[in-house]
């Protein structure tokens, strides 16, 4: 995959708009990933030291204004809202020990939130403020959030081998890429570059798979990082974009 650094947001933008025009078919944009906690509540905003920091409302501001962008000169897109139900766990693969009783509380807490699940408020106006609502995000099997840990269980019952990120990846890019969607922007966290990049590979190197262009964009998402600035900064390493 070919590497390209941006500094200035309008400069990535610019980039990615150009990968709008040009799709001949139908783009997802994966977009405002955000993870809950153990008590079963969305955590978009920095809460400790092991939040997102500002990514995940940021994430979801860039892809809404490129999906809006894309309808506005007639070209079909659709948002991808993944939701993190494993990284802030105190077991993140509990998941795989349902029948755990010490994680009774934890199951159920993670079973009600998305049960009821609502697309965040905050998200919802972003949508709103671009002409967009939630008949543009892409559902899942489940409705209309990706649920991370679903993917991982899916991942490890066809393999037997440890939940990744790029087990995980991969299937949905598979699931959006059934759906006939023909290209992939993904906004994504930079600790998760080298899984991700790896579902690629792994994706294309299955021949069944439909073709699908997928390009790949990496920020820092970490607490502290308050700014859209501090995320473009040369000392976090920029923002990159990979692209096949």
């Amino acid at each position: 995959m070919k590497k390209t650094i941006f500094w200035i947001e309008q400069d990535l933008m610019s980039r990615l708009r150009l990968e709008i025009e040009s799709a001949s078919k139908p783009v997802a944009i994966i977009g405002g990933h955000y993870p809950i906690t153990e008590d079963g509540k969305a955590a978009l905003e920095p809460f400790d030291s092991d939040s997102f920091g500002i990514f995940s409302t940021y994430t979801m501001g860039l892809a809404v204004e490129l999906a809006g962008y894309g309808k506005s000169i007639g070209k079909e897109t659709g948002l991808v809202l993944l939701v993190d139900d494993h990284s802030q766990m105190e077991d993140q693969n509990w998941y795989l020990k349902k029948d755990n009783s010490e994680i009774k509380k934890l199951v159920s807490c993670v079973d009600d939130y998305f049960r009821a699940f609502q697309v965040p408020e905050v998200y919802q106006r972003m949508m709103s403020d671009k002409g967009l609502g939630v008949e543009d995000l892409i559902k899942s099997e489940d409705g209309l959030f990706f649920q991370e840990s679903k993917y991982r269980q899916k991942f490890h019952d066809e393999t037997s081998l440890d939940p990744s990120c790029s087990g995980e990846y991969r299937i949905i890019l598979e699931e959006i890429a059934k759906q006939g969607f023909g290209k992939v922007i993904s906004f994504l966290p930079v600790r998760c570059q080298k899984p991700t990049c790896d579902a690629v590979g792994r994706y294309h190197a299955d021949k069944s798979n439909p073709k699908m262009k997928i390009v790949q964009v990496y920020m820092i998402s970490e607490h502290g990082i308050d700014t859209p600035k501090e995320i473009f900064d040369m000392v976090y390493g920029g923002v990159i974009l990979m692209k096949e």
